[in-house]
């Protein structure tokens, strides 16, 4: 009997011990999916947060971003866990110029779910950058980079961007001498102004204004010219400027000629092409599309030209063609 017995009794503790691995084993699998639902998405918010969220996209189109970043603030407080929408709050933050929040929202993401969003980390490098944190723009370009789902233009938008900010903390160790001068109200406004061309007797100048808010924004071109040591009050180019988007240009030495580029016109090559006009008395000629072999149907812009007036340089997203072009004019 006592073998019979000592079987029954190990049968029985067998038993036992195969359906408490079978428990652990369910409740590490509830753990997993209780632990990989700690947050909510698009995919799995409730109907009321997709309203909200939803309402702030329409605020987007209608180019109200003030009140998206409103309705976000409040979505993403009562919705703390939502990580979709941290990830847009962090990007209005972004376009609005507010880096510190950006980086904030951005963050959350991460901490949330660090491998959610690929988008977030190249936001979080761009944002960084902004504010001159240099080591945190480098690490976030290195995890979105570590994605697979990424596209081929953002890959290459982050390397630079990483090199970039490797660049700028070597830089810093070895500064140098350099005290900027505002040019004050006759060039600056509250719009960004950047993009400024010299003729060669440091005359005249040219340079990129954007103007408007939002999806209604352009760029339009300004010039000035220096009287007895002063910039006289900019003025717009008018004959070149259109409703189009004219970004950035360059004015060769004897400020008659004039390359810069015009984006989504009808009738170009591509997105963005290189145009050009000559001053002819006081009055500039109708622009005109310098055409191939400058232009093609990829991405041209920034135009440089050369001292002499020979040689034009420009940026091109054509195959084969990494950083720049070159092309001579005569």
């Amino acid at each position: 009997m006592i073998p019979f017995i000592r079987n029954s009794f190990n049968f029985v503790i067998n038993a036992m011990k195969n359906k408490l691995i079978l428990l652990i084993t369910i409740l590490v699998f509830i753990s997993g999916i209780l632990v990989a639902q700690d947050y909510t998405t698009l995919k799995t918010a409730s109907k009321k947060t997709l309203q909200a969220y939803n309402e702030a996209t329409k605020q987007i189109m209608l180019d109200n971003y003030s009140q998206a970043i409103l309705s976000m603030e409040a979505l993403t407080s009562k919705e703390p866990r939502f990580i979709d929408g941290w990830l847009l709050l962090g990007e209005l933050y972004k376009e609005a110029g507010n880096y510190d929040m950006a980086k904030q929202s951005l963050e959350k993401v991460a901490e949330i779910d660090a491998t959610y969003s690929s988008k977030g980390y190249f936001f979080l490098a761009q944002v960084s950058w902004q504010l001159d944190s240099f080591k945190n723009c480098i690490e976030a370009c290195e995890q979105y980079l570590s994605f697979t789902d990424i596209s081929k233009q953002r890959k290459t938008q982050a390397e630079q961007l990483r090199s970039n900010a490797m660049f700028a903390i070597e830089a810093i160790k070895q500064p140098v001498p350099f005290d900027p001068v505002n040019l004050g109200e006759a060039i600056n406004s509250d719009a960004p102004e950047y993009l400024p061309s010299l003729t060669g007797d440091e005359q005249v100048m040219v340079f990129t204004r954007r103007i408007g808010n939002g999806r209604n924004q352009q760029e339009d071109f300004y010039w000035s010219e220096k009287q007895d040591s002063n910039w006289t009050y900019a003025r717009p180019l008018s004959d070149i400027n259109s409703p189009y988007n004219e970004g950035a240009q360059t004015i060769t030495p004897d400020g008659r000629t004039i390359y810069f580029v015009v984006c989504d016109k009808p009738g170009g090559y591509g997105g963005c092409d290189i145009y050009t006009s000559t001053k002819r008395g006081q009055k500039w000629s109708e622009p005109l599309n310098v055409g191939a072999p400058v232009c093609s149907n990829a991405w041209e812009t920034q135009p440089s030209v050369s001292a002499d007036g020979s040689t034009l340089f420009f940026c091109s997203t054509r195959p084969g063609e990494k950083v720049a072009v070159i092309y001579g004019l005569r």
